[in-house]
């Protein structure tokens, strides 16, 4: 009897104690809902007041900007037109830069040709003038011109005259250079072809009837009369450039110098000059 009573208090504990479990389970399943919930609602209302806040500003900027889209549109046009402008200015810099570096790059290229010209073109000048007067001889001067560039020198001419001039005389350059192209055989002019370092001579000889004089001797010796030589010298390069050159020399004797030193020839101060292109006397 005692053991029945005792096994049905045992049931009675533990029955009571599973309804406490779930009593307890559900309290605490209630707690977590009730804590979850509020959270959410205020999310909720937070985004509508969110969302009307900003529908409201949204409905303020539109009401503003139609009020004032006139100014706002003519403020954006500016700063759109200033944009633009500073970009064109920029671009003709750009532009600018570049046709500066182009200049640049065709003139350091013209310069580098021009200097290779300069050192491979001919170079003509007059090497030597040699020649005096003696009494019963005609009056012979050797003129002797020469290449000194490293390339050949093309259609060498050179026209050259000489004369007795006295002290008061002062003949013009150009119209002796003109006579004496004039007075040229044209079957006899050669247009010579000068390599580098080659001399070619040209003689200004008197006729029979010019033969000097004792008293012309005088007068070369004394410097009441001077002999001089004009010329002029064409030439064109490899290059097909055309270059000239004018020269004038005048005889001069020293008596104190050694016999065979005396008679000597000096530049003058004027008409010795060079230049590129055509020639400042025509002569053809």
């Amino acid at each position: 009897m005692s053991a029945e009573i005792g096994q049905g208090d045992t049931n009675s504990h533990a029955d009571k104690s599973d309804h406490e479990a779930a009593s307890k389970s559900e309290l605490s399943g209630k707690k977590r809902k009730n804590n979850t919930n509020p959270s959410a609602e205020r999310l909720k209302k937070m985004f509508k007041r969110l969302a009307r806040k900003s529908w409201r500003n949204t409905k303020v900027f539109g009401r503003w900007f139609k009020r004032n889209s006139q100014p706002v549109l003519v403020i954006a046009t500016i700063l759109i037109l200033l944009i633009y402008r500073s970009q064109l200015d920029q671009m003709r810099k750009s532009t600018d830069a570049a046709k500066q570096a182009s200049r640049l790059a065709k003139r350091n290229i013209q310069k580098v040709e021009n200097n290779a010209r300069l050192d491979q073109r001919a170079w003509v000048g007059v090497s030597a003038i040699k020649g005096n007067p003696e009494v019963g001889k005609a009056f012979k001067v050797t003129i002797t011109i020469m290449n000194t560039g490293r390339t050949f020198a093309k259609n060498v001419d050179m026209v050259a005259r000489g004369q007795p001039v006295t002290v008061w005389e002062s003949p013009e350059f150009a119209g002796v250079i003109g006579m004496a192209a004039h007075s040229r055989n044209p079957e006899a002019i050669g247009h010579v072809l000068l390599a580098p370092n080659a001399t070619t001579d040209q003689a200004l000889k008197g006729g029979e009837d010019s033969l000097v004089s004792d008293t012309e001797l005088q007068d070369f010796q004394n410097g009441n009369v001077r002999f001089i030589i004009y010329g002029q010298i064409t030439y064109v390069d490899i290059f097909e450039r055309s270059h000239w050159l004018t020269f004038c020399a005048h005889l001069t004797y020293q008596r104190d110098e050694p016999v065979d030193r005396q008679w000597s020839w000096m530049y003058c101060k004027e008409n010795n000059n060079t230049g590129d292109g055509a020639a400042p006397i025509h002569t053809e």
